[in-house]
């Protein structure tokens, strides 16, 4: 989760994670995960990135389109 659209390791708060397999170039895959959003999370907009190979162990030619991410209204 994220105050902002990028990706940041060190910044931003893990939600969790789903295994999946290895695609082949151009292919897609979805699923479900269940998340917690944090309690104490302050009313706003936030992100929920979703990253592919976020330890970067895959060689790809295109190491940019790795993340997805939705944004998502907290209201109290």
């Amino acid at each position: 989760m994220s105050a902002n659209t990028v990706y940041d390791l060190a910044a931003d708060t893990y939600l969790g994670k789903r295994a999946v397999a290895s695609l082949a170039a151009g292919a897609s895959t979805t699923g479900n995960t269940n998340l917690t959003i944090p309690a104490g999370l302050q009313s706003g907009t936030y992100y929920i990135i979703a990253v592919a190979d976020a330890n970067g162990v895959i060689v790809e030619v295109n190491e940019t389109n790795n993340n997805k991410f939705k944004s998502v209204n907290i209201t109290k």
